[in-house]
């Protein structure tokens, strides 16, 4: 078969028949596509009738082709063809086309549309292009560049053997060579180079194969005899050579290569890229806008390729975007003959074909390559620093010992940013992130066993953007394990140093006559937490301290910018404490739970964080001066459940333990029979009582509630709801009510604040 098409409809229907049948199993690959597109345009233009039943076999696989990008690298005729025939995929589907098939036509008008303009000799778009493949080929530079790599055009021609006669096509690919740096320079020793083959699918030591090989050896030895680069030979380097506009195929649509016609690209290539490794005093450039084909021997001789394909060759070209094809001189009336039966037909197009039969009359012809100068500097530099890489290697491992010396060693010296701390017998020990102390303190007590409090917290106190650190440590003087007199304060900056420490001593609030050394006094600690209303309220620690001799437990609330210490005060035990807007008025409330000996029933404390200093409830006798104003914003007494019920094995009364619900908050209170859930909604009503007993596990929290269920059961949980009362300041209510003494601590705050003018 030849490309005039000079075949019968029935040889053209016995080769798509046999094309269908390959393409329908897969075995040849999406690559036959090209082949049967070109039949089947021809197919359309002579007889119609035939044209469409073919065309209804062929659709899935031609969608198939279109979809996977399968014809990245054919032909101009081939993507024609193509393009011709799958414009009636709609014909033969009903009009459906899936979108994959859409890009692939897009992408294929395109690139015909490039190849038109420059068949019609619209000079501006080749010239376009040849820039386009001018920048992707510049590669970055430097003095001691480790690696280097370039593009050619490489015609490639496909034979299929489908049917009585043989079918070709032909199309030009860019041919790509890496060259890479691997190891140190010898002075005595030779290395032979890697060679590696990538988007390449070859038969071991087939004619492609030996031909790349060979001329790699010829590319080294004219760069070594012309281009003064004698030592490349003593330095390991690695070739990789690709074709990677072949990569997006399909792994069925690349077929194996042979012959050995694509050893002058690979040699004009190769001595290119030699030239960019910068060890020289110029480079030469291959001109981006050629195509070549042809055989190199030992001895850089360029031998002729199969005459037979050289035609297949030339219309490759012609139908590129390559404006020049340099072939074997024996080669050359073949290539004649076929471009005037083109230039007949596109009389625009101008294709230059130079013959060229030593590879050192490439480098020589201006048409074909440009050499150009290195800066002046640049080869003494170079020549200077011969033992480049063992220079970059010292620079190299420099670097790593000062990264090194940045990033590991000298950090964990210099940070001074508090991230834990540690209190080891009496001394408080500051470390930063690396576990590296950055200061210490000796508090000038021992904190062995007698030390059962301590509380660390590290935060931005003063907004300043760094950490500062706060530690609460209890003290006893005496060897009772339970029982402490003192609590210290520290304050310490973002770089460890203390600011001030403040002491909260029981004898300086309940008076110094108190038996210091007995066994029924001192301070014992519940809780503690760090708390701020809102942004602009200066943070404080909060702690909740049960003093013993039945003195009032206090909530005590330190402030790290002065050192200020407040106390609240309540005739009983605290036992928890929340934050949150519990009577929902926009404004956050601390939550107390605790029992009163006074009132012999447990309690809710909702206080105001305005207001955290004074007591509550009013009227009942403290027996310390000075702490009797009644500052609660609500005080709630819960009734107490006097039935028995028995507890089942491991199931025991608690103090009153504050649990959250989603409607409010509740509170399971211990009681002389089994304990009673109080459930509060958003103003801090009660919703509901229901007695329960609580599971626990290692006396902690109770994990688990379990309901009773008796007679009557339901008779004492509506009478245990009805008897909550609300203090409000003068008497106890049934209804939610605000403490009226906390309202008018309230109007003397704020008309104090009006005459301030704030």
């Amino acid at each position: 078969m030849t490309n005039d098409f000079d075949l019968s409809i029935r040889e053209i229907d016995d080769l798509l028949q046999h094309l269908y049948v390959k393409l329908k199993g897969k075995k040849e690959g999406l690559s036959l596509v090209e082949p049967a597109a070109i039949l089947l345009a021809h197919l359309k233009n002579t007889n119609q009738s035939f044209y469409a039943p073919q065309l209804a076999l062929f659709t899935p696989i031609i969608m198939d082709a279109l979809i996977s990008e399968a014809y990245v690298s054919f032909g101009y005729e081939g993507l024609e063809s193509l393009n011709d025939v799958a414009g009636d995929i709609a014909m033969a589907t009903g009009d459906y086309i899936p979108a994959g098939v859409e890009e692939g036509l897009s992408r294929i008008r395109g690139e015909i549309d490039s190849i038109s303009a420059i068949l019609n000799g619209d000079s501006t778009a080749a010239e376009t292009s040849a820039d386009a493949s001018r920048k992707s080929e510049t590669g970055a530079g430097g003095f001691f560049r480790e690696n280097a790599w370039g593009t050619a055009g490489l015609p490639l021609v496909s034979i299929y053997n489908t049917g009585k006669t043989p079918f070709s096509t032909g199309r030009v690919v860019k041919a790509r060579v890496e060259i890479r740096i691997t190891g140190e320079w010898s002075v005595r020793t030779r290395h032979h180079p890697v060679i590696n083959f990538e988007h390449i699918s070859a038969e071991p030591n087939s004619p492609f194969e030996r031909q790349i090989h060979t001329a790699v050896r010829v590319a080294e030895e004219y760069a070594a005899s012309a281009m003064g680069m004698g030592g490349i030979q003593r330095i390991p380097r690695e070739y990789r050579i690709s074709l990677p506009e072949i990569a997006s195929f399909p792994a069925s649509a690349i077929q194996r290569l042979s012959g050995g016609s694509a050893g002058l690209a690979i040699a004009a290539l190769l001595v290119s890229v030699l030239g960019r490794l910068d060890l020289h005093r110029y480079r030469l450039r291959i001109n981006p806008a050629i195509a070549f084909t042809g055989t190199v021997d030992e001895t850089g001789n360029i031998l002729a390729v199969e005459d037979s394909y050289v035609a297949d060759k030339v219309r490759a070209v012609f139908f590129s975007r390559f404006s020049k094809l340099i072939l074997p001189a024996g080669n050359l009336d073949t290539a004649e003959k076929e471009l005037a039966v083109l230039s007949r037909k596109y009389p625009e197009r101008k294709l230059d074909l130079v013959p060229t039969s030593d590879i050192a009359a490439i480098y020589s012809d201006p048409r074909i390559t440009a050499r150009r100068k290195a800066p002046a500097g640049k080869p003494l530099l170079q020549r200077m620093f011969l033992g480049r890489k063992h220079l970059i290697t010292s620079l190299s491992a420099t670097a790593a010992i000062l990264a090194s010396l940045f990033f590991f060693i000298l950090p964990p010296y210099v940070n001074r940013s508090i991230a834990k701390i540690e209190l080891v017998d009496s001394l408080l020990v500051i470390q930063n992130q690396y576990s590296h102390n950055i200061s210490s303190l000796n508090v000038g007590f021992m904190t062995g066993k007698t030390t059962i409090f301590k509380r660390f917290f590290v935060a931005d106190f003063d907004g300043s953007e760094g950490r500062e650190a706060i530690c609460v440590l209890s003290e006893s003087r005496r060897a009772h394990p339970y029982r402490v007199n003192r609590l210290h304060f520290y304050s310490f900056d973002d770089r460890g140093s203390l600011i001030r420490s403040s002491t909260y001593n029981e004898a300086d609030v309940f008076g110094k006559s108190l038996d210091i050394a007995g066994y029924n006094t001192g301070i014992m600690m519940v809780n503690s937490e760090m708390f701020s209303a809102n942004q602009d309220e200066e943070p404080r620690i909060l702690i909740l301290t049960n003093h013993s001799l039945n003195l009032p437990a206090a909530l005590i609330s330190y402030y790290p910018d002065d050192g200020r210490i407040q106390g609240f005060y309540h005739k009983g035990a605290l036992q928890e404490i929340k934050k949150g807007d519990f009577d929902n008025d926009g404004n956050i409330d601390l939550f107390i739970a605790g029992y009163n000996i006074e009132l012999e029933a447990c309690v809710a404390i909702i206080i105001d964080p305005a207001f955290a200093s004074g007591s509550s409830p009013k009227g009942y006798n403290y027996d310390v001066s000075g702490i009797n104003a009644d500052v609660a914003k609500y005080y709630i007494k819960l009734p107490d459940f006097y039935r028995y019920i028995p507890y089942r094995k491991h199931h025991y009364p608690f103090s009153p333990r504050i649990r959250h619900n989603p409607g409010g908050i509740s509170l399971v209170v211990n009681s002389k029979g089994a304990d009673v859930e109080f459930t509060f909604g958003n103003r801090l009503e009660c919703t509901g009582a229901r007695i329960v007993q609580t599971v626990t596990i290692h006396k902690k929290m109770p994990d688990e509630i379990e309901e009773v269920f008796y007679a009557g059961q339901k008779k004492d949980e509506a009478a245990l709801a009805e008897g909550v009362r609300y203090w409000d300041g003068e008497e106890w209510v049934a209804e939610p009510t605000v403490n009226r003494s906390y309202l008018r601590h309230l109007k003397d705050h704020n008309d104090t604040l009006a005459r301030k003018g704030k």
